[in-house]
C-alpha cells in the first residue's frame, strides 16, 4: 500500500494564490557563475492553492482562472513572502499573475 503524504496548503483569501518560486539557476549552461543580483528578477512559480476570488472593487465573488498546478509568470514587485510547513513560498493578487504557461 502506498502511503506517499500529500503536502497540503491553506486556501488564501479573496483573489489571492500560494506560489512556490521556481528555484533560480546560478549557474549558466557554459559554467558561469552568476551573481545573487539577477535572482532579484525571479518571476515563474507553481500555484499551490487559490482563493474563491473576489472582486476588489464592488466586492463580488467569482470563480478564479487560476488553479493549483498551473505554471505561472507574474509581477516580483507584488510578491508578499511567506513560510509555510517550513517551505519559503509567495502570495500574490490574480493581478499580479501575467501568464500561465502550461495550458
Amino acid at each position: 500500500m502506498n502511503t506517499a503524504t500529500r503536502t497540503t496548503y491553506p486556501t488564501v483569501s479573496d483573489n489571492r494564490v500560494l506560489v512556490r518560486p521556481r528555484k533560480v539557476e546560478d549557474m549558466t549552461p557554459g559554467g558561469i557563475a552568476l551573481p545573487e543580483s539577477t535572482n532579484l528578477n525571479q518571476s515563474e512559480g507553481e500555484i499551490l492553492s487559490v482563493g474563491f476570488g473576489r472582486s476588489p472593487i464592488s466586492g463580488d465573488i467569482y470563480s478564479m482562472g487560476l488553479k493549483p498546478g498551473d505554471e505561472i509568470v507574474y509581477t516580483p514587485q507584488h510578491a508578499f513572502k511567506v513560510n509555510v510547513n517550513g517551505e519559503d513560498l509567495i502570495v500574490l493578487q490574480e493581478e499580479a499573475v501575467l501568464l500561465v504557461t502550461n495550458r
